[in-house]
């Protein structure tokens, strides 16, 4: 390696910009050999010699010899054949070639969400949100993206299974039936079912029509991640159980307590849309300011102007402060709440956080996460209250549900029967408490102890290996049923598909325990006609996927004061020792989609982890325990411990080691099984969201994690521009002027562009790091999983990352405080594109309409010199046939998922973003369908524009003025990344502004 090109080297340390310090991971921080190495081997051996003066002869053997390795290692693949079949007698209402669009919703645990559901010939391939849905406006998180892989997963539930051996529903139904007649005669006395939460109202006629046919039976309900602690606190506040809905688009200042309002919970996508709405410099009644407290890094707290780190324990008394400073303001708090303390960092966050509220009554919110005890709930609803943020910024609606037992007692009763003898049959209802429930309750044991045990279930798990009878339940997309959201909203939940596996619903299965055998559709039908309307408004409702008119049932909530103050006065004393956090993870959730393979090489926003979990741990504790990332610890919590890999991760409070549910899974799948560590095991009724006093001991061995923080470096450049809301308005051009060059000339003739160009804009500062646009673009493109070797070796398929950047002010040694960016970061569609003048074979070539950089796979021979010249490096080389083998290796039901758009590439071949160019297409022939000489402004929506809850990603005509992507590109914060490279982008940043307390700026 030549000496300049060693020199060059230095540009990979932390990027200073605008008096911060920038950086991806601590290996970047502290220049580690494993780092430099991760990023040179980016380029093929040899590559760095091109940097010194070549001779022509040097230059032609480096270049034959890949050529010669590319032709025959990687490019000379044959294309499988594959065999079509005609249609014998075509539906009427199908064209072949067409996709049709239904609508429909997915329900898990509180989260209802609204989908429309793209079909080709009758499969789905691809989910969008539901416009007209409240809870998602037309965006889709990742688990509604990756719903499509589950469906057509075959590690699914395909058949009836007796004792593990392959039975039929003939058998199961005469074994059941005989059971429920033995039921039927003492009033269900011995039966007891353990279900997931339902928001269905079908559901809850179908129980009540359960109960009235079997009164002795017993019912529970259980789930792993539940809003017990949401509903207690409300009714100790307010004296009924209520579920606040936030009006976030009304509120100036946002303090969201350990709670990660962008990234999970029932309305997440509306509420990181009514945020970014008001975060633009010029945004309509001004710019929000969020604030954040919470113990390890949220998607929410990495988009907050102020962010706080504490201990979980200390939440409590935090509020009791910021009550107290409220107290100071003028404003009147409930007897028995406000209590000083804090010091330091954390007395100074609290009083300007209080004087900022104070001067925003009645246009502020105060949230508290779900993970937080219901007094603490309490705390928060009497802050709002105090504030007139009742009914202005905070409404409240009845829950769908509320159980007459907690969820954890219930899990807790169920188990307490089935060992005492009580229970005849137990019947599981999808879910997994032999794997989830708390670490305190052992209910899989106690499910020995049943004389009969059946479960129904998408898919095997560790409580179908217990179970006597499992049977196959259907997918959301292959059933009929209902849910109501949040506000109340009733939407539709109708089958894409019938049943590629014989399966049933819960409701149907629930239906046939209470003595009526009917179909699903019957059932929701009949309930819908009965309560809600007639047949026009039930065929409506088909159509649009919500009932109109049925949102906004809203109540009012009226604060009893006198029941807090001494529910806080019992609230225990802050943890003391080391605290773990259990973290609701973003892909995993409770473990329920741990055998989805999108989900598991999704990497995590903030750690950029995949294909497991880990203890996060702050700097200063690793260092303070003598600790490093991928050493083996021994989390000990009472009697019970787990081994974890530790991973050190700035942002993480005090004390404070940070664990995601869902992984460790026994049972899952050939993708999902032995992924990371069960942090169920430490998990107790008592600590359901955090433990003190832990202990941790180094224990032997590493673990070798798969994280893509590093890869795909661009070698120091400065890619992220920033700016506080007071410096833009002293200088609105600042992202502009941060890179300095000479006017830059073109070395080759200039394409001509005319007709439609297609251009993008990303918004920086709406981006909340989602994940969403990366799923979205994997189902639309036929994108594959690599696994974890693969992804640990640089070589994930993703066309769209999301790079993920800390910041801090000063000193980049402060790495506990730091700040967090996200940059998505996609083929720029560069008019003077460094890929095209160096392939071999013009197999990545410049498009005249629509001035798209193209790639045409069967040219590529895998030369792979696109990827080396690329400054962005954005280009996926498929070094395997991912299709045929490894963990992507698909089934023939698998190969339904495909979208049969968009061509599914093989080995040897270099594949990137392409705009969504099947889309393109599509819009200019219905355009042309149409009349219209030019695809009209917002026709045009790639996956990954679709899917984003904020509406951060926006294409459309840049040779079109009145364009939405023009008028954003003009604005002062549109910047290119590497613009100065004369690579001419047609993809554009607008810079991130924060919105900081002046009294917290240092």
């Amino acid at each position: 390696m030549s000496q300049n090109h060693n020199e060059n080297r230095n540009e990979l340390l932390p990027i200073e910009e605008n008096g911060k310090t920038y950086w991806r991971s601590l290996d970047h921080v502290a220049g580690t050999p494993e780092f430099q190495k991760l990023v040179a081997e980016e380029f093929p051996e040899g590559a760095s010699e091109l940097t010194d003066p070549v001779s022509r002869r040097s230059f032609m053997q480096l270049m034959g010899a890949s050529v010669a390795l590319a032709g025959f290692g990687t490019g000379c693949v044959r294309r499988p054949e594959e065999k079509i079949l005609p249609y014998a007698r075509r539906p009427e209402d199908l064209v072949p070639g067409l996709p049709q669009f239904y609508a429909t919703t997915m329900s898990y645990g509180d989260t209802v969400t609204g989908l429309v559901v793209e079909a080709h010939e009758g499969r789905p391939t691809k989910i969008e949100g539901n416009r007209l849905h409240p809870a998602s406006q037309g965006a889709a998180c990742t688990f509604e993206q990756a719903a499509i892989l589950s469906l057509y997963d075959p590690d699914r539930t395909v058949r009836v299974l007796k004792n593990g051996e392959e039975s039929t529903f003939a058998a199961f139904d005469q074994s059941f039936d005989g059971l429920l007649g033995n039921l039927r005669s003492n009033g269900g006395r011995g039966l007891v079912i353990v279900s997931e939460a339902s928001a269905s109202p079908t559901f809850a006629a179908v129980r009540q029509q359960m109960e009235q046919a079997l009164p002795q039976a017993r019912f529970f309900e259980w789930e792993a991640i539940s809003n017990e602690n949401v509903l207690a606190g409300t009714r100790l506040a307010f004296g009924q159980a209520l579920e606040p809905v936030y009006r976030i688009e009304r509120a100036d200042a946002i303090v969201a307590v350990d709670a990660d309002l962008f990234g999970s919970g029932p309305f997440h996508l509306r509420y990181s849309r009514d945020w970014a709405q008001r975060r633009a410099p010029d945004a309509p009644g001004g710019m929000n300011r969020l604030y954040a407290v919470e113990p390890v890094f949220t998607v929410t707290g990495a988009a907050a102007d102020h962010r706080l780190r504490l201990r979980a324990s200390q939440v409590g008394p935090f509020l009791r402060a910021l009550a107290a400073e409220l107290q100071k303001q003028g404003v009147s708090i409930p007897t028995g709440i406000a209590q000083a303390g804090g010091e330091g960092a954390q007395a100074k966050f609290v009083q300007a956080l209080a004087k900022d509220l104070a001067g925003k009554r009645g246009k502020s919110v105060v949230a508290v996460g779900r993970h937080q005890a219901p007094a603490v709930q309490a705390i928060a609803w009497a802050i709002n209250d105090a504030l007139g943020n009742v009914g202005e910024t905070i409404r409240f609606a009845t829950p769908a549900s509320v159980p007459a037992v907690a969820p954890t007692e219930a899990i807790r009763a169920a188990t307490q029967a089935l060992q005492g003898g009580q229970v005849d049959t137990l019947v599981v209802l999808g879910g997994n408490p032999a794997y989830d429930a708390p670490a305190d309750v052992p209910f899989a044991e106690a499910m020995k102890q049943a004389k009969n045990t059946v479960h129904l279930t998408v898919a095997p798990n560790e409580t179908s290996a217990l179970a006597q009878w499992v049977v196959p339940e259907t997918h959301f997309l292959e059933e009929w049923g209902d849910a109501l959201a949040l506000d109340g909203t009733y939407s539709i939940v109708q089958p894409l598909v019938r049943p590629i596996w014989d399966g049933r619903s819960k409701i149907e299965f629930l239906s046939r325990i209470a003595g009526k055998q009917q179909k699903g559709y019957d059932l929701v039908r009949s309930n819908f006609l009965a309560s809600r309307g007639g047949e026009e408004a039930w065929r409506k409702t088909l159509h649009d996927g919500v009932l109109e008119g049925s949102s906004g049932q809203f109540v009012e909530a009226q604060l009893t004061a006198g029941a807090i103050g001494p529910a806080v006065s019992r609230l225990p004393a802050p943890g003391t020792g080391v605290e773990l956090v259990f973290l609701v993870d973003n892909k995993m959730y409770d473990g329920r989609f741990a055998n989805n393979g999108w989900l598991q090489e999704l990497p995590e926003p903030l750690t950029k982890l995949t294909w497991s979990n880990a203890a996060l741990v702050s700097p200063k504790l690793a260092e303070k325990l003598g600790l490093k990332t991928g050493q083996m610890v021994k989390l000990q919590a009472g009697e019970r411990a787990v081994e974890a890999a530790v991973w050190v991760q700035p942002g993480t409070a005090e004390e404070t080691i940070g664990l995601a549910l869902g992984y460790g899974r026994k049972a899952a799948g050939r993708v999902g099984t032995d992924r990371g560590f069960d942090a169920y095991q430490l998990r107790t009724s008592q600590n359901a969201w955090f433990a003190s006093g832990v202990s941790v001991t180094p224990v032997a061995g590493e673990w070798l994690m798969a994280a893509t923080q590093d890869h795909h470096s661009m070698e120091g450049r400065p890619l992220i521009r920033e700016a506080s809301i007071q410096e833009y308005e002293q200088n609105p051009y600042f992202a502009r002027e941060m890179v300095q060059h000479p006017p830059l000339l073109a070395l080759w003739k200039q394409h001509e562009y005319t007709g439609q160009q297609w251009g993008m804009s990303i918004d920086l500062n709406a981006c909340v790091g989602c994940n969403g646009c990366m799923i979205a673009c994997q189902a639309e493109n036929n994108i594959p999983i690599v696994g974890p070797e693969q992804t640990r070796m640089g070589r994930e398929m993703h066309w769209i990352r999301l790079d993920r950047y800390f910041a801090a002010s000063g000193e980049a040694a402060d790495l506990d405080d730091a700040e967090v960016l996200f940059q998505p970061m996609t083929c720029q569609q560069c008019e003077n594109a460094p890929c095209e003048n160096v392939c071999p074979v013009a197999a990545t070539v410049h498009s005249k309409d629509g001035g798209l950089n193209d790639m045409v796979y069967n040219r590529c021979i895998g030369t792979r010199y696109c990827s080396n010249n690329c400054p962005y490096k954005v280009r996926r080389f498929n070094f395997f046939d991912w299709h045929t083998q490894g963990l992507d290796a698909i089934t023939d039901v698998e190969k339904m998922k495909f979208n049969p758009d968009v061509t599914v590439r093989t080995r040897g071949v270099m594949e990137k973003c392409t705009y969504c160019v099947q889309r393109i297409n599509a819009a200019k022939r219905d355009a042309k369908l149409s009349g219209f000489e030019k695809v009209p402004d917002g026709a045009i929506t790639p996956a990954c524009a679709q899917a984003c809850p904020t509406e951060a990603i926006v294409m459309g005509d840049v040779n079109d003025p009145n364009s939405r992507v023009s008028k954003l590109k003009q604005q002062p914060r549109n910047y290119e990344v590497l613009a100065e490279l004369n690579t001419k982008p047609r993809t554009s940043y607008l810079a991130r502004i924060r919105n900081p307390n002046p009294e917290l700026v240092s």
